[in-house]
């Protein structure tokens, strides 16, 4: 077979994989019809590298695997590659275009690999803590068994004893390795948003994230850089859940019935909520905000701004604790002088929410000052512009010197 019929039985390989008509596959390319995609797939028509480069990036792989030195060689190959990496667990999955967007946020994952490769001199990767795992009957696991395994994570990582929040994403990151992503590093996603075509990916409704374990076994979580902070750490916790249970096990069982998957959403959302919020701590701050029997509304969002989770994070948390009764919390959720109360004590509190990975910005600084990389290559892996990306830069104080070296003497 020579090189042009095979990337024509690549590409349509890659469309039929991904559920995507022939018309479907041209709108994305801005391509004016199907018969472009047909005459092309027939190997009528030769693929430029303009378009050939559009195709990778849509369907998250390198143009070198178009080419026949790296055709995977057949389904069975791509089955066993499948185990627990390059699987993606959404806390909604995508309405459409699905296989694309994990695609895309896999080659992400691998990209942030890379960087680090390229960087990792003196091995500072291997002396990173790998994420406990646990083995769980995901079917069989109750709440308090959920709420149990958090409270072993949390001493596991080494959390902030009182307010767990305060350290959760710093410590899976740096000492970790966790790799975290928004939604603008993702191509799909981040055209979706400036279309504002988003809303059929769930993914702005219920600030979801997704995680996922890349190939080179490194835990990712990909965060709504929309949502405020307090949701995303409940998002990030949500989906620790799932990366310390992950097993070809768990998944399999989540993939292949929809009564477990929606259990284990379910488990994730107690762990998350004992996770953030310690017994012991909540129970200390609201026999302290407490009197004669009751409890003020104000006091209860204060303790859901100490823990820093949403005010229905917070009511939940207090009913499975027993220190609000399931009818209370019901009537507080609809209680218009709480929520009032909520929406301001939020007024004035800058929203410094996950907007991009420190770590990603400086392993791209660092690369580039040692010409590995170009800027713009670092700017499009944080999913910015290059002028945004040299912003960013300045503001933390990344900017190049040009007198960056000095001697050093020595007595």
């Amino acid at each position: 077979m020579d090189t042009r019929s095979h990337i024509s039985n690549k590409i349509k390989l890659l469309r039929t994989k991904h559920n995507l008509s022939q018309d479907e596959l041209a709108k994305k390319l801005g391509m004016p019809n199907r018969q472009t995609i047909h005459s092309i797939e027939n190997s009528d028509r030769q693929v430029s590298a303009v378009e050939l480069n559009s195709l990778a990036s849509l369907f998250g792989i390198s143009m070198a695997e178009f080419f026949p030195a790296e055709e995977i060689s057949s389904e069975a190959d791509e089955e066993g590659k499948q185990g627990i990496y390059g699987r993606v667990l959404w806390r909604a999955r995508p309405t459409s275009d699905a296989s694309i967007l994990e695609a895309q946020f896999l080659k992400e994952a691998d990209n942030f690999s890379f960087f680090e490769r390229l960087l990792d001199e003196k091995g500072t990767n291997a002396a990173r803590r790998s994420l406990p795992q646990h083995f769980v009957d995901i079917a069989k696991m109750t709440r308090i068994e959920a709420e149990r395994l958090a409270v072993e994570v949390h001493k596991n990582l080494g959390l902030n004893r009182r307010f767990p929040a305060t350290n959760l994403v710093k410590t899976l990151d740096e000492d970790f390795g966790t790799r975290f992503f928004t939604e603008n590093q993702i191509p799909l996603m981040a055209e979706k948003k400036r279309k504002k075509i988003g809303l059929n990916l769930q993914f702005e409704n219920v600030g979801s994230a997704a995680c996922a374990v890349a190939e080179d076994g490194v835990p990712c979580i990909l965060v709504n850089s929309e949502e405020p902070r307090w949701r995303q750490n409940f998002s990030v916790a949500h989906e620790l859940f799932h990366l310390v249970t992950w097993r070809d096990e768990v998944l399999n069982a989540m993939g292949n019935n929809s009564k477990v998957a929606t259990h284990a959403e379910a488990l994730a959302e107690a762990f998350a909520a004992a996770l953030l919020m310690p017994q012991e701590s909540v129970e200390l701050e609201f026999q302290a905000a407490s009197q004669n029997g009751k409890i003020a509304l104000s006091a209860i969002v204060a303790i859901a701004r100490s823990f820093d989770v949403s005010l229905c994070a917070c009511l939940y948390r207090l009913q499975n604790l027993r220190l609000l009764s399931n009818d209370t919390v019901l009537k507080l959720l609809k209680n218009e002088e709480l929520l009032k109360s909520d929406r301001e004590s939020r007024e004035g509190i800058s929203n410094d929410g996950y907007r991009y990975s420190e770590r990603l910005l400086r392993l791209s600084y660092l690369l580039i000052e040692r010409g590995k990389i170009s800027r713009a290559k670092a700017a499009r892996s944080l999913g910015m512009s290059l002028v945004d990306f040299d912003t960013l830069l300045e503001t933390e104080g990344l900017i190049e010197l040009e007198d960056s070296l000095v001697e050093i003497t020595h007595s």
